[in-house]
């Protein structure tokens, strides 16, 4: 054999051999699974591979090592409603991972170390909800979440963030919710919001680090009533006309350092439901400021240091007065809380 081949030979088996370490897992994962009614049965497992012989309501993974996520880990043919996978030291994550496994409704991966998620990782599934809060995540390439038709809710709260990438998220025509909150976002890039597809959309930019907000920052955006939450970021000023040509049912942008809004933030075509603010941004604020939000019959929410009002959050529009009341008590007795729904952000 040519000296050629032989190198060419041990090239392939370099690869093999690195491919095969890549997916090898030599010990045994321990998991759970939780059945349905009536009895919930809960079965603790171990093995090299996830399977199931029946139908399931929940995967659990907890606590394990597993450095890299791979797909040869599962062979779910029997269906799983969710899969939750918490604390299990994983870095990295597989291309199409999930890909062909019967998870039909959620995904939960949290409390991990994986730095980036990459192109392709999450494609092609049939998953309605995918929460990947507080796993130090920095980068999302682009389309890293593809063809998930029916996802409605995608949650990367807790991470680390620095950018917001719109090219990350490709036909989701489902989604109506993506939460960011708690990352290190800066700044907002022109036409961020261009692949929402579903009026009622809420994104969740609450505690980022965003300095400014640019009219261009919805380009393209062509759905209606937005909810967006900006709250707890260094926001100064808001640029003349920035939510024209748009209409939101809530705008949350208390806790930042801003003075002197004007009307002339919403003039064409536009309009706000709700429009939150701070008490103390609210004194800066002058009379036409105030005749203005009269004249678009906007309902203007304001927040003080030790009160907090919280009104049609979402789709929470059916709190009731009683309850109203039990959480102002609540709140006063305990101090500081966080009133939190599957579908709702509301925190001082």
């Amino acid at each position: 054999m040519s000296s050629v081949w032989k190198t060419i030979v041990l090239l392939l088996h370099g690869q093999l051999i690195a491919t095969l370490n890549y997916c090898d897992h030599s010990v045994a994962i321990e998991y759970q699974t939780l059945g349905f009614r009536p009895n919930y049965t809960k079965e603790s497992r171990f093995g090299r591979i996830i399977s199931l012989e029946k139908n399931v309501k929940v995967i659990n993974i907890f606590n394990q090592n597993i450095p890299i996520l791979c797909k040869s880990l599962f062979n779910v043919t029997k269906t799983a409603q969710a899969l939750y996978i918490v604390k299990s030291k994983i870095r990295e994550i597989e291309e199409n991972i999930f890909k062909d496994q019967n998870i039909t409704n959620i995904v939960v991966i949290t409390g991990n170390k994986i730095a980036t998620i990459k192109t392709l990782t999450f494609g092609n599934l049939q998953i309605t909800s995918l929460d990947l809060r507080e796993n130090q995540i920095e980068v999302i390439e682009e389309k890293a979440f593809v063809k998930l038709f029916n996802l409605g809710d995608l949650r990367l709260t807790g991470n680390k963030l620095k950018r917001f990438n719109p090219l990350s998220y490709h036909q989701l025509p489902s989604l109506e919710i993506l939460s960011l909150d708690g990352n290190k976002i800066e700044a907002l890039e022109p036409e961020s919001l261009r692949f929402v597809q579903k009026d009622n959309f809420f994104m969740d930019l609450k505690r980022n680090r965003i300095f400014r907000l640019e009219g261009d920052f919805f380009g393209g955006f062509k759905r209606e009533n937005l909810s967006l939450y900006l709250s707890r970021n260094f926001l100064e000023v808001l640029p003349d006309g920035v939510f024209n040509n748009h209409s939101f049912y809530n705008v949350f942008l208390q806790k930042n350092p801003l003075r002197n809004v004007t009307g002339k933030i919403c003039t064409e075509s536009c309009t706000i439901t709700h429009l939150y603010l701070d008490k103390e941004c609210l004194q800066s604020c002058d009379k036409q400021f105030f005749d203005w939000i009269q004249t678009k019959g906007i309902i203007l929410n304001h927040f003080s240091n030790n009160v907090k009002v919280f009104r049609n959050c979402c789709r929470c529009k059916r709190i009731n007065l009683f309850l109203i009341i039990v959480i102002i008590i609540i709140s006063m007795n305990f101090g500081r809380k966080k009133h939190v729904c599957n579908f709702c952000y509301v925190s001082k």
